[in-house]
């Protein structure tokens, strides 16, 4: 393939060949009007016009890459269905490797590279990579880099010709973040039971433009975390000690790491089936972690049980390791003593059977 600078090529031509000219015609005006004499064709006037020449084509093969025949050839090339991990966004950076597929390779190697600018959606460029076809079928790479357009979404086109076979290849741009991901099971402050192979099953709902999910598991009562990149699946088996108590959520990214957070789901895994089971830990609610605030202080929080709401008997609220108030029936308690100080403050949930569980510890200061 051969890029012409077609404009600027003629008219550096045409600036050589006037000033061939120009001086071709002060030379006879000097030679034979001036002087009336024998136009005599020195070397003078063959050495303008060849160097002037030479100028133009040492300037139009340097201002036009040649890309090298070097006897590599395929029959097809596919470029219908590019092949790449991460989609571009639009206004980010982007770099990955874009691959198309070809047929009837003849396994010779080609050292030339060129590049092709995206038109439709601009800012990004398309480099051949250097290789050696197969024999028969195979692959060439392309190196796409660049930032697509800001706030555009569609396609970003490529002309692409190797050694005569041309095509358009397409590449599309996003420029939707990726939507929540709904859970579907565990189930939401439910009891589960693990699969005869002691693994459990996660599972949720696909979102929209979305490469990857990652998962997190937190025991809720030491806190430990387990998480687990799952790629494109919506699925996932984990092994947990049974007895306990989680939290999960599920995060979806797109191709440039943008993130949306699920709802969080709680669950107890159970040893026994048909046994009673503690209740979840309580999730505080307010005051609001490292808060600064004055008297009355307003707590509340929120409880769960595996054996249902009802389940619950009381509530116990402690702040800095002493318990202020026991037996509370509500969710909520305000006290309007506190002193002056940073305090901590967590509950303990104690449901009908006496089965106990303590929530985290958070800290509020009185000013």
């Amino acid at each position: 393939m051969k890029w012409h600078f077609k404009f600027q090529i003629t008219t550096l031509f045409f600036k050589s060949v006037i000033n061939s000219l120009t001086q071709f015609v002060y030379f006879l005006k000097k030679n034979t009007l001036l002087s009336n004499t024998t136009i005599n064709f020195n070397k003078n006037i063959p050495s303008v016009i060849i160097i002037n020449c030479l100028f133009f084509i040492i300037l139009f093969n340097s201002c036009t890459p040649q890309q090298e025949d070097s006897g590599a050839r395929i029959e097809t090339l596919d470029c219908d269905n590019p092949i790449y991990i991460n989609q571009p966004v639009s206004g980010f950076s982007y770099n990955d490797i874009v691959k198309l597929n070809y047929t009837g390779g003849n396994g010779l190697p080609y050292t030339y590279s060129f590049s092709t600018p995206s038109y439709g959606i601009t800012g990004l460029i398309a480099t051949l990579q250097t290789g050696t076809l197969n024999n028969g079928d195979g692959q060439l790479s392309f190196q796409l880099m660049g930032t697509p357009q800001k706030d555009t979404t569609g396609f970003a086109f490529f002309a692409v010709n190797f050694n005569g076979y041309t095509c358009v290849c397409s590449i599309y741009v996003s420029n939707i973040a990726p939507t929540k991901v709904l859970l579907n099971q565990p189930y939401n402050n439910a009891p589960c039971v693990p699969a005869n192979n002691g693994l459990l099953s996660f599972k949720w709902d696909t979102s929209v433009n979305t490469v990857r999910y990652k998962i997190y598991v937190t025991n809720l009562n030491d806190t430990t975390l387990k998480y687990a990149d799952t790629s494109s699946k919506n699925f996932l088996n984990l092994n947990l000690p049974l007895s306990q108590p989680y939290q999960w959520y599920v995060v979806s990214y797109n191709s440039r790491n943008d993130s949306a957070i699920s709802a969080k789901f709680r669950f107890y895994l159970t040893g026994t089936p048909g046994q009673n089971y503690a209740p979840f830990p309580a999730t505080l609610v307010s005051p609001i972690n490292l808060v600064q605030i004055n008297n009355p202080v307003n707590f509340q929080w929120q409880g769960a049980d595996p054996d249902g709401t009802n389940d619950i008997d009381h509530y116990d609220l402690y702040i800095d390791n002493n318990r202020v108030s026991s037996g509370i029936r509500l969710n909520q308690l305000s006290l309007s003593n506190a002193l002056a100080g940073l305090h901590s403050w967590y509950i303990i949930t104690v449901d009908r059977s006496g089965n106990q569980s303590k929530s985290n510890v958070d800290s509020f200061l009185i000013l």
